[in-house]
């Protein structure tokens, strides 16, 4: 199957989907509107000297659709940096555009869909407008492509997805190059504790040699704590025979009246010396607060500590993020 394939079975499919939503208009439409923002007041202590500033990290738009039991529609577009543009200025992507349909244990999403590579683990952490999760900060995958997914969910302990998608991620919506396949298992033995393996080829032919990666995760939670570890693997990275990087991550959470005390350590490292500039460890703690029911303030402290040898540097953020 190639790009040119996909996006017409896609094209497809979202006609058959209309057709078939006008019939289910008739039954119950419900409309939840989709609105977040993440920003931040931060502090860099590094050798050169101190650096203070204000950062808008994200923001969210959009709507999310049910019509009738079986049929959703979403929409929402993101407003971020980009390195192709001045840091002070922002884009607008569609991150979300897709239909969903789930009946009994399938599920099954088509369009600009978020992905299923490190959605567990950012579950888990739930800090995501203090600091991205493993695999998205250090781009190991992509939150959401144009594509196909599916889940299969036989009993409450077993669940199984699979997802075919672009490969380049929602701002690089190319057609010609390869697709990524992704296969993962989700195992919940008891309850608050989740157990998952997910792994993907990305073709990528314009390079000849294929992506790979792997990621596993352990994590249990319950109302006073949470906990969470997880590793991390990408094996011919960008195409490139034997460019290899791996990392793990481990991160919790205690609960303290209304308040959540967190705390993350993450270790990156490459094979050979073509990353060893961005290899290290990364130690985070801080504490969340609700503000009220759509706001969340967490002060937290950083420190990075290079693999290459130089000093460390600190780091204290201000982080919030107000949602609907």
């Amino acid at each position: 199957m190639n790009k040119k394939h996909l996006v017409a079975a896609i094209l497809a499919v979202g006609m058959m989907t209309a057709a078939h939503a006008q019939d289910e208009s008739k039954k119950k439409f419900e409309i939840k509107p989709i609105a977040t923002g993440m920003m931040s007041l931060y502090g860099e202590f590094p050798e050169e000297g101190t650096k203070f500033g204000f950062n808008l990290d994200r923001s969210y738009f959009g709507a999310e659709a049910k019509v009738g039991g079986e049929w959703s529609f979403k929409f929402v577009v993101d407003c971020g940096k980009s390195s192709d543009v001045d840091d002070y200025q922002r884009i607008i992507y569609i991150k979300n555009a897709l239909v969903q349909w789930k009946r009994n244990a399938w599920s099954l999403r088509f369009g600009l869909i978020g992905t299923n590579v490190f959605n567990s683990q950012e579950k888990f952490w739930g800090k995501r407008y203090v600091m991205k999760s493993f695999q998205d900060e250090y781009k190991f995958g992509t939150s959401a492509d144009l594509g196909v997914a599916a889940e299969w969910s036989p009993s409450k302990v077993v669940s199984v997805d699979a997802i075919i998608v672009n490969g380049e991620g929602y701002k690089k919506l190319q057609v010609e190059k390869g697709l990524l396949y992704g296969l993962g298992v989700t195992v919940k033995p008891i309850d608050g504790m989740t157990l998952r393996v997910y792994g993907d080829l990305n073709q990528r032919p314009d390079n000849g040699t294929p992506q790979k990666t792997l990621n596993v995760m352990a994590g249990y939670r319950n109302s006073r704590f949470s906990l969470a570890a997880e590793g991390n693997f990408s094996f011919d990275q960008s195409g490139t025979k034997e460019k290899n990087q791996s990392g793990v991550s481990a991160y919790g959470s205690v609960r303290a009246g209304k308040c959540d005390i967190f705390a993350r350590y993450d270790y990156l490292t490459s094979r050979g010396d073509w990353n060893k500039a961005k290899d290290g460890g990364m130690a985070l703690v801080g504490v969340e607060v609700p503000v009220c029911k759509w706001v969340k303030v967490a002060p937290n402290a950083r420190i990075w500590m290079p693999a290459n040898g130089n000093k460390a540097t600190a780091s204290a953020y201000v982080s919030v993020q107000f949602a609907l």
